[in-house]
């Protein structure tokens, strides 16, 4: 599956309308009618993608020295807010995507960031188009809000260091219906230059059949990293488009 980067989209999404999007739009299959609010909130939300939350942190307001003002630099975990203290969040934002709707959100974007594009309208028909490849791919990135909190570098770290045979004992997918731990097959992370990490892992079985079906009642994602253990459930009896199951 080719790569595809979002870094250049979600400039565009911070200048969309702000309107909420109608409850479970992507079950409109017709792609081109959907927002770009709607295609953010894909991205972002929805049966093929989901917000990790790792933490909130308090960090301390700024503090009155010698009557100036100066900064406590101490990010403080747990305890009770004084006044001016504000609450952050480490997020890990994932999101499977080889899903067809997820590369129909991703589509759409660069349609209605260049209108009236021909080669690009028949470049997104074949990519959206196509089979679910031999591969489930699950993409990572991360961010804190507010944004740029100084923790995020040790999120970046790991994953720059993880190597596929350092992750395959730590990272899988399951399903809740057989049990079956479904170990990493790759990985692409930013020491390769991505920005974030692309997990991947076999959609098929030895016999050729597909580990996931839609029927299970959840999908396990875990995860054992530096700084935490992820564990994220995700509901494939929504993750159907256009009358198929899609992962």
């Amino acid at each position: 599956m080719r790569r595809v980067c979002l870094a250049g989209i979600f400039p565009y999404l911070l200048i969309a309308a702000t309107l909420p999007p109608a409850q479970d739009f992507w079950r409109e299959s017709d792609y081109h009618k959907w927002s770009a609010v709607e295609c953010e909130t894909l991205l972002e939300r929805s049966p093929w993608a989901h917000p990790h939350t790792l933490t909130g942190l308090l960090i301390p307001a700024p503090m009155s020295r010698t009557g100036g003002i100066a900064v406590d630099r101490e990010t403080r975990i747990g305890g009770g807010f004084d006044p001016g203290d504000r609450e952050t969040h480490l997020v890990l934002q994932m999101r499977f995507l080889a899903a067809k709707p997820v590369r129909a959100a991703i589509g759409r974007m660069r349609l209605l960031r260049n209108p009236g594009d021909e080669n690009l309208k028949r470049e997104v028909e074949a990519y959206v188009g196509r089979e679910d490849p031999a591969e489930i791919v699950v993409e990572l990135t991360w961010f804190s809000r507010p944004p740029g909190h100084s923790s995020l570098r040790g999120i970046e770290a790991f994953f720059r260091d993880a190597t596929p045979d350092y992750l395959r004992t730590r990272c899988y997918i399951s399903s809740s219906e057989t049990g079956t731990h479904v170990p990493l097959a790759g990985y692409v992370g930013p020491a390769q230059g991505y920005p974030g990490a692309l997990l991947t892992f076999p959609r098929f079985d030895e016999k050729g059949e597909p580990f996931f079906s839609g029927t299970e009642r959840t999908i396990l994602l875990r995860l054992e990293a530096r700084f935490g253990t992820i564990e994220q459930t995700f509901s494939p009896r929504r993750m159907f488009w256009d009358g198929g199951f899609t992962i």
